[in-house]
């Protein structure tokens, strides 16, 4: 996954959390145990990438992949609707750019899968998953 790709991501993730006043984790940075609280927070990780040329003897580049963002709900102290406007909030700022926050050139979210958690999962979080799937456009340096 190229850097640009997942500073993008970062701030578009890191934005939503802000407004949403829940904490953005990098995975690569917890020490430990990362829950707080009874406090919903999400991750951001690396999922998966895979990049070749465009086309024969082009000096373009076309990574494709996907980013995921986790979002770890507690048990007991939010609505199933309270946790799909939290998840619904973070696939917004993947599928309209806005003013403030323009994908950067050859940058292109194209769709989204979700996975729920089981309500039989053991613990004291659900983990509910949205998968970003991404195309970045670049020259080849």
């Amino acid at each position: 996954m190229s850097p640009e790709v997942w500073n993008d991501a970062h701030s578009r993730a890191t934005a939503v959390c802000t407004t949403l006043e829940h904490r953005l984790i990098d995975p690569l940075m917890v020490v430990g145990d990362a829950s707080d609280a009874n406090t919903p927070y999400w991750t951001l990780e690396l999922n998966g990438s895979q990049s070749d040329r465009l086309g024969v003897g082009e000096v373009a580049n076309e990574e494709t992949g996907s980013v995921l963002l986790s979002l770890f709900i507690p048990k007991g102290y939010f609505s199933t609707p309270d946790a799909l406007t939290f998840l619904w909030h973070m696939q917004q700022v993947f599928r309209v750019p806005d003013v403030d926050m323009l994908w950067p050139d050859g940058l292109f979210y194209d769709g989204h899968d979700e996975d729920f958690p089981s309500l039989d999962d053991r613990g004291n979080w659900y983990i509910f998953t949205l998968t970003v799937h991404y195309r970045y456009q670049t020259a080849i340096s």
